[in-house]
């Protein structure tokens, strides 16, 4: 960075953490009348909460209808529960994010899941050029690796595709006769398209958990699969919902969109008046303002529920990282949701694994509820948590896997 880019940079995480700050104990004027001169549009979308007491006994039962439900969410009544016997399968996963990106955990816990079930499973980061030109294919790393499966991110922009390694990998995948699976974190953005269109021809299977981006471009060759894969779940012991915590609420995240930041401000009005104790973070890779896995889940889990906004466009939310990380930490997630898009509900039951909202007087609601009945809070934080280690094990993900593709292991 230059010094321009130095001085702006600090002064963005000083920033940021100040309005984490600022949130967290209600202070919002300061910032709301800073984000009226960089984002007029909030100064229009300030909402006042009609009706609560009404909106509060629709929640009580909606929670009461759910919890006598018996239904298998979509994902399960199309992939009924089984176990087999693993084959021994060579994975290589290869990745270009930095080495302290998020991404790079969730692929790590991929890898640990795969070698959990019996398969041999290692990462290959893009930026050391493994596979260098087609005439060295036979010395590169994954050549020598030998794999009979190679998992391409396809978080990526598309300048990478004019990188060596991804110009030399159709040829060392006709050498050796691997398949190659695109994983995608997000499919909503336009370089994300670009990059799986331009591998049309390339891949043999897109792995995403994101079906309304998949209808909306027509992609094909599409594999809708829950890899729920965060290095907090490693389908360990839930923590307990009912001791102590320091925080009602958290939101951890992003602070850049507008969107978001709105939500937050009235959340954070909503709470000082009820006395939730609401805690914000801004978390940003390019801020360097990104906890260390261990500090993130620590402090998820030492707060009762987690804020998730998904929405990124009209009629179109997504099932987000912090959507995952919250159940498998064993506290409630709150989870915003469009009228037209609720992808979670594929996989777990509203109101019974998480509460959703759609607008204001839904989450002012359950923050009363939060307030006044947390025994309701604390009993759906343990049924989503119990409910996700129960139904989406390994052992279960890595047999769907190998039951649609039956892949074949390499010959010792």
């Amino acid at each position: 960075m230059n010094m321009k880019q130095r001085i702006l940079f600090y002064i963005n995480r000083a920033y940021y953490r100040a309005f984490s700050r600022g949130l967290s104990l209600g202070l919002t004027l300061p910032f709301r009348l800073l984000d009226q001169v960089r984002f007029p549009e909030l100064h229009h979308k300030e909402i006042r909460v009609a009706n609560i007491d009404e909106e509060i006994e629709k929640l009580l039962q909606n929670i009461s209808n759910a919890e006598n439900l018996d239904l298998e969410p979509r994902y399960l009544k199309l992939n009924p529960l089984k176990s087999r016997k693993h084959k021994k399968l060579r994975i290589a996963i290869l990745v270009n994010s930095r080495e302290n990106h998020l991404i790079n955990d969730v692929f790590e816990e991929l890898r640990r899941s795969a070698i959990s079930v019996g398969h041999i499973c290692e990462i290959f980061p893009i930026q050391q050029e493994l596979i260098v030109n087609q005439e060295s294919l036979e010395d590169s790393d994954v050549a020598k690796f030998l794999p009979n499966l190679v998992i391409v991110e396809a978080h990526n922009n598309p300048d990478n595709l004019k990188s060596d390694t991804f110009a030399a990998l159709p040829h060392l995948k006709e050498k050796l006769g691997f398949k190659v699976f695109l994983i995608s974190i997000d499919l909503w953005r336009k370089f994300d398209i670009e990059f799986i269109q331009a591998w049309q021809d390339i891949y043999d299977v897109l792995i995403h958990l994101d079906r309304q981006s998949v209808e909306e471009f027509k992609l094909t060759k599409d594999f809708w699969w829950p890899y729920f894969s965060h290095p907090n779940t490693s389908h360990q012991m839930i923590p307990s919902t009912r001791s102590r915590k320091s925080n009602d609420l958290i939101f951890s995240g992003n602070l850049r969109f507008s969107d978001r930041r709105r939500w937050l401000y009235q959340t954070s009005d909503i709470a000082k008046i009820l006395g939730v104790n609401f805690k914000v973070e801004s978390l940003d890779y390019n801020l360097n303002s990104w906890k260390s896995r261990t500090e993130y889940i620590t402090e998820l889990q030492n707060s009762t529920a987690c804020l998730n906004f998904s929405w990124k466009k009209p009629n179109f939310t997504l099932i987000t990282f912090r959507t995952l990380d919250a159940i498998s930490s064993g506290i409630a997630l709150l989870q915003q949701e469009d009228s037209a898009s609720k992808p979670l509900q594929d996989f777990f039951i509203p109101y019974k694994h998480y509460l959703p909202f759609t607008n204001l007087n839904d989450l002012s609601a359950i923050l009363h509820v939060m307030k006044e009945r947390p025994e309701i809070i604390h009993r759906i934080a343990q049924a989503g948590g119990e409910f996700y280690k129960a139904r989406y094990s390994r052992d279960f993900l890595w047999s769907i896997f190998e039951e649609r593709f039956r892949l074949e292991a390499p010959a010792e």
